[in-house]
């Protein structure tokens, strides 16, 4: 029977399943119609599969919006002039050829929106405008006339609603084009601003272009609600009945529309908090080394504080994190795993949790509480990341060295200085005051732009830039952007895999770490569910390495490469605490590789899972692996199907890290459909599931009997 009532699964959703006989499909906002007039769950109908693609949900743009409306109300306008040219009207010509002008012209704006190009998008609107201006002038006439014209009251009515709602919309489209032309050049704009040294108190504040596009957003909101209130004047009697249901659609793809501009009336005053509008906004940056792997990325080393003022950098100090750690005399009580290596809780290891928000509020207090200043927003930058950039800089020459810094070379002189002590014990990471001065230059004055911001919106795929703000409004911000590090919060029903690795060994080690994870399930045949989880991790540093570095330190005129700082760079033992989280109220089973007493397990209340963790430690040219075996807290019912759903969340800044899944069954079940389409049989039965995982990942299977 399952195998009969399975539909497709589209990739966009999130979508209901239900099983029975009822052939409509519950939408995004809808519940299922599975209960009946008492309440009690319909006869043979189950709700048993759902997918939420939530980690790729994107607010639709302005101009898709704006040409599905534009669509949408042309149609309607030609079915009513349709009806008049029927009745005989000898304005038809002037009416439909001002009409179907103009809305062409709407719909070319949209185009035009949708490439970006605003400027133009806004003329193109205004020319649409005038031609449902021309419209309008034939549709007086007709109102004058309309007892010789029309039979059906409404029916002028009806054609003077689409023509109002379509010169609302083509004004509306006119004001956002223009509303949004500073917000489009945002990046060149900021970039131009800041790329000089000015300190002119006549310069033009960034901030004040933002406040001027709101008001024609504002405006833009205002004409569209009015342009729904003119489409509600339309009635469905003067249409045909095959076209009544466009008039609907349009009503709600105006909705829609109307929903897209107030994000934007939303997003506009935030992007002036980030840019320092009212008062100035205050940053933490972290600079984190993900060649020492942490729960948001890398070791924090480093951090700057930045401050914004009316969209001009005015602050940006850097600061070496132990400088603040050695000023706090307090005992901090450290979380479970840090206190393993550390009797004391400090800034430096305030990166504890995988939720960014978490982490980057603890490091804001320990700024704070080690008598540093109040931020606003917590930015974390990976070191990696930095590398990405110099790829656009070229290379950057510093005064105290022989040759330029590049990407290939920046992250190994870097550390080899600063662990050398080259500058001085006092000041180990004195090179890096010269650094990030030098490198702001070179990023805001020889980058080409739109490289720059293609290498931004991969840094924030790849987890190698994090955004926080205790300001509520530019939080919200990034949580719609997902700009925000956040785990996962899953449903009872649903499984889920986090692997976290915590480097507490001091080296550099990370760079050389190639990660397997193996996640297998076992469904049952009373629905319960046992996974194995085997994580694999190999340091792959060899010789050859060691005769890359000195190769590469010899052109600076570093001979000496002693075997602690070797060990430090990268060839040392990989140590790492190896937390996986589960949902909540899983039950350890068994474990492989090590004693089972040996596992931490322990619910983080924070996140709301739990999680199994274990010491792991590589020597250079070897692998180890850790396996568990657990059971989790929920079963699948078969009824005659359900689903099983598993959300995996990828480490920020874990590059090398290889995934397989396997479902297997119990005999008598068998999996239906599967999502997404890699996921796939095997031919021995059990579904499979292999890759990099490169972001997070979302799979499923219908399984029944």
């Amino acid at each position: 029977m399952a195998r009969r009532v399975v539909r497709d699964i589209e990739k966009k959703g999130p979508q209901i399943i239900v099983l029975g006989d009822q052939k409509e499909r519950t939408t995004r906002n809808q519940k299922p119609k599975v209960l009946g007039p008492s309440g009690q769950r319909k006869k043979d109908e189950v709700r048993y599969f759902h997918i939420d693609e939530s980690t790729e949900r994107r607010d639709r743009s302005l101009s898709e919006a704006l040409r599905m409306i534009a669509a949408g109300t042309l149609v309607l306008i030609i079915f009513n002039i349709v009806n008049i040219y029927h009745r005989g009207l000898s304005l038809k010509n002037e009416l439909v050829s001002a009409a179907t002008v103009g809305y062409e012209e709407l719909m070319r704006a949209g185009d035009q929106a949708q490439s970006a190009d605003f400027g133009a998008a806004e003329l193109t609107f205004s020319e649409a405008n005038n031609y449902f201006e021309s419209a309008m002038n034939s549709v007086a006439y007709l109102r004058t006339n309309q007892e010789f014209f029309f039979t059906q009251e409404k029916t002028l009515q009806s054609i003077q609603g689409v023509l109002d709602a379509a010169r609302n919309i083509a004004s509306a489209g006119q004001n956002f084009s223009r509303g949004v032309q500073n917000l489009e050049k945002l990046p060149t704009l900021f970039i131009e601003a800041n790329s000089q040294p000015s300190q002119d108190a006549t310069r033009t504040s960034l901030t004040e272009k933002l406040k001027e596009d709101l008001t024609y957003v504002n405006t833009a909101i205002a004409q569209l609600k009015s342009a729904q209130n003119n489409l509600n004047l339309v009635s469905e009697a003067v249409l045909p009945a095959e076209f009544r249901p466009q008039l609907s659609s349009a009503k709600a793809k105006l909705a829609a529309l109307n929903e897209v501009l107030a994000k934007v009336q939303e997003e506009i005053p935030a992007l002036l908090d980030l840019l320092g509008d009212r008062y100035p906004h205050r940053y933490l940056v972290l600079l984190q080394n993900d060649t020492e792997a942490r729960p948001t990325g890398g070791f924090i080393g480093s951090y700057v504080i930045m401050d914004l003022n009316d969209g001009y950098l005015t602050k940006m100090d850097f600061h070496d994190v132990y400088e603040l750690d050695g000023q706090l005399q307090e005992y901090i009580e450290p979380p479970s795993d840090i206190k393993l290596v550390s009797d004391n809780w400090r800034m430096r290891d305030s990166n504890y949790s995988p939720d960014f928000a978490i982490s980057a509020e603890k490091a804001a207090w320990f700024l704070q509480k080690q008598k540093g200043p109040s931020v606003d927003t917590v930015i974390a930058i990976n070191q990696s990341f930095i590398a990405d950039l110099m790829e656009l800089t070229g290379p950057i020459q510093l005064p105290t060295l022989d040759q330029p810094l590049t990407k290939d070379n920046f992250q190994l002189i870097l550390s080899y200085i600063i662990e050398s002590k080259l500058s001085g014990a006092a000041n180990p990471k004195e090179i890096m005051q010269d650094l990030v001065p030098a490198f702001q230059s070179k990023l805001l004055t020889g980058a080409p732009l739109e490289k720059t911001l293609e290498v931004m919106m991969h840094g924030i795929d790849d987890k190698k830039i994090l955004f926080y703000s205790r300001n509520e409004r530019v939080q919200q911000l990034f949580d719609d952007f997902g700009l925000t590090e956040r785990v996962r919060q899953t449903a009872p029903d649903e499984d889920y895999l986090n692997v976290i690795a915590t480097s507490v060994g001091g080296n550099k080690s990370d760079r050389y770490i190639d990660q397997n994870i193996k996640h297998y399930s076992l469904i049952q045949k009373d629905g319960s569910i046992v996974n194995e989880v085997t994580v694999t991790r190999k340091h792959t540093w060899t010789l050859k390495d060691l005769e890359g570095w000195r190769t590469m330190l010899k052109t600076f005129g570093f001979n000496d490469l002693p075997p602690h700082i070797q060990d430090i760079l990268g060839s040392g033992e990989n140590k790492a605490f190896v937390k996986i989280y589960v949902p909540e109220g899983s039950e350890l089973i068994q474990t492989e590789g090590f004693p089972q007493e040996n596992v931490l397990i322990e619910d983080d209340e924070e996140i709301g899972k739990r999680y199994f963790m274990v010491m792991l430690n590589v020597p250079a040219g070897e692998e180890r692996s850790v396996s568990v075996t657990y059971k989790l807290p929920y079963k699948l019912r078969m009824l005659p199907a359900d689903s099983y759903k598993l959300h995996i969340q990828k480490q920020a800044g874990m590059v090398q890290s290889y995934l397989e899944k396997r479902i297997f069954f119990k005999a008598g079940l068998q999996s239906y459909k599967e999502y997404p389409a890699a996921l796939t049989k095997n031919e021995n039965g059990f579904l499979e599931y292999t890759g990099n995982l490169t972001s997070d990942l979302y799979l499923s299977s219908v399984i029944g009997m």
